[in-house]
């Protein structure tokens, strides 16, 4: 059996890839817990473009507590990559987060995790981009896009567009705020944000982060009897 092994390493590195699989199935033919040869056999199916035939192997040796943790992640990022291949998602972002909770430092499952949560992300804005191309979600994906570039000011003018559709959405009105802060300097902006605040403390009064915002504002126009009734009704909210 062992001889199988190495004979079937042997024939993978000369790119011998239908050899490689028949030894490696024979030597866990002659002993099955021959350990981490599974894997061999679903890494060698998969370079077969035996996609559904690899899983069976794969599964099998990222359920063996025996197996060190670097092999049991690599058949675990394998089988990732075999359940997006085949549409099944629900099993890849399951197994995403089992080899995030075996190896939560290591940079391929890291890499690996991204890769399906981008490809997820992608997919379904294109779909809401199809079915909904005039919803509020539109522009708010391109807000928080644009915030996580630091183009505030491109965020700022996606919310103010929200907000004008939907003036009542909770929430909105202080990521205006907040965007208008981050993007302009100007003393005008700072009443500009101050407004779009108070609109959200008259939606939602119980908005911990508005009392906070107006609190700084108020603050840094030397308004301190007004920050501090802000101030302290943010901490009641939100100890």
């Amino acid at each position: 059996a062992v001889a199988f092994v190495h004979l079937g390493i042997a024939d993978q590195k000369l790119g011998m890839s239908t050899e490689a699989e028949k030894c490696f199935e024979r030597a866990l033919q002659l002993k099955p817990d021959l350990p981490e040869v599974d894997i061999l056999l679903g890494l060698v199916r998969i370079e077969l473009g035996k996609y559904r035939e690899a899983l069976s192997p794969l599964e099998g040796a990222f359920g063996k507590p025996d197996y060190d943790v670097a092999a049991r992640s690599a058949a675990g990022q394998r089988l990732v990559e075999i359940y997006f291949s085949l549409g099944q998602q629900d099993k890849a972002l399951n197994m995403v987060q089992r080899i995030r909770e075996l190896a939560p430092d290591d940079p391929d499952v890291l890499y690996t995790a991204s890769k399906v949560y981008a490809s997820l992300w992608n997919e379904a804005v294109q779909r809401l981009l199809a079915r909904s191309p005039n919803s509020y979600r539109i522009h708010q994906v391109l807000a928080e896009v644009a915030e996580a570039q630091g183009n505030y000011a491109e965020a700022a003018k996606e919310y103010a567009l929200i907000v004008k559709m939907a003036p009542a959405l909770l929430g909105f009105h202080y990521r205006l705020g907040r965007a208008i802060l981050e993007s302009d300097t100007r003393p005008e902006a700072g009443q500009q944000a101050l407004q779009e605040f108070q609109q959200e403390l008259q939606l939602n009064p119980r908005d911990s982060r508005a009392h906070e915002q107006i609190g700084e504002l108020y603050l840094a126009a030397h308004e301190n009897d007004e920050s501090k009734q802000h101030f302290s009704r943010a901490i009641q909210l939100d100890p």
